[in-house]
């Protein structure tokens, strides 16, 4: 993998200095993009300069050829599904599963497993060379989960990752409240359950300023009715937990050598409620979650003043 990071990032050094009469910043490369291609093959696929059509040679169209290059090799592979390879790592232990078979015969359940925060689901365009890292490649290195799209996603795209003990709601542009309901059983849980109220009557605002002071108030703890509503809570083992999960439509631009585009274009932003329970714990530190969706709605748009 490493060599075939290096050929990407010289390649397309190589192409913006000469090509565009810059010098070029190191590429940032995508975490685990997945690819098995060799040197020789990046080499085939890189945008080349071409000074015998005045078309080719222009500058706008050079720019628009690397800004498809970047999109193809080094920013889609940000966003990339898991590979089998990488999902067997994180499976859920068969025993577990067969426990909770007739839950996740229920609609909108599901169960996963939530790897410890190994440091190496901060960055998205480096690889880190640490064994763990380089053992947990898939996006957000298992730590990162989405009940959006049920899967695993990068940090800024998710909906819940834990950090020692403590549950977190990471994603970017994303009003999210979590609460704590107790040990009771999953099962039994509607949103109009004690502790469900607050979460399903709650109103996000679309303007941009509105909705950060209710962050704030979020991350200091809103008390209502005897539950307390934050963006984090403390793990705790065969407890049960419910989440509300507005994923803001709109823009948040991200830039790759020169190239920007909208990161939430890459993700499925709805308004969600669910619940979950903590139900195993491996002796690496990884715990194992059921879930069940409660509703699952159009999220709202993001207004900001310009």
């Amino acid at each position: 993998m490493n060599h075939i990071v290096a050929a990407l990032s010289l390649l397309l050094s190589a192409f913006l200095s000469s090509s565009l009469g810059f010098q070029a910043a190191p590429t940032p490369t995508p975490q685990s993009a997945g690819t098995t291609d060799s040197p020789q093959e990046m080499q085939r696929k890189a945008p080349r300069r071409e000074t015998g059509n005045p078309l080719i040679a222009d500058p706008v169209v050079q720019r628009a050829r690397l800004n498809q290059f970047l999109r193809a090799n080094v920013i889609d592979p940000i966003y990339r599904r898991p590979t089998e390879t990488e999902l067997k790592l994180v499976e859920v232990d068969p025993a577990v599963r067969a426990r909770y078979t007739k839950f996740l015969s229920i609609s909108g359940a599901g169960i996963f497993k939530l790897v410890p925060d190994l440091g190496c689901g901060e960055q998205t365009t480096v690889i880190s060379a640490q064994p763990e890292c380089l053992k947990y490649s898939l996006p957000g290195s298992g730590n990162a989960f989405s009940f959006r799209t049920n899967g695993y996603r990068i940090r800024r795209l998710a909906d819940l990752t834990s950090s020692g003990d403590v549950f977190n709601i990471p994603g970017v542009m994303l009003q999210g409240i979590l609460v704590k309901l107790g040990n009771v059983p999953i099962e039994s849980i509607s949103l109009k359950s004690a502790g469900l109220q607050f979460l399903a009557g709650f109103t996000p605002s679309g303007d941009a300023k509105v909705s950060l002071a209710e962050g704030k108030r979020f991350e200091q703890g809103v008390i209502q009715n005897g539950f307390q509503y934050a963006r984090s809570h403390k793990i705790e083992m065969h407890m049960t937990y419910a989440m509300r999960s507005v994923a803001y439509r709109g823009e948040f631009l991200r830039i790759v050598q020169g190239t920007s585009y909208n990161e939430l274009s890459y993700d499925r932003r709805r308004d969600l409620i669910v619940v979950f329970r903590t139900v195993a714990f491996d002796p690496n530190g990884a715990l194992t979650i059921i879930w069940r969706e409660l509703r699952n709605s159009e999220s709202p748009k993001l207004h900001r003043e310009k």
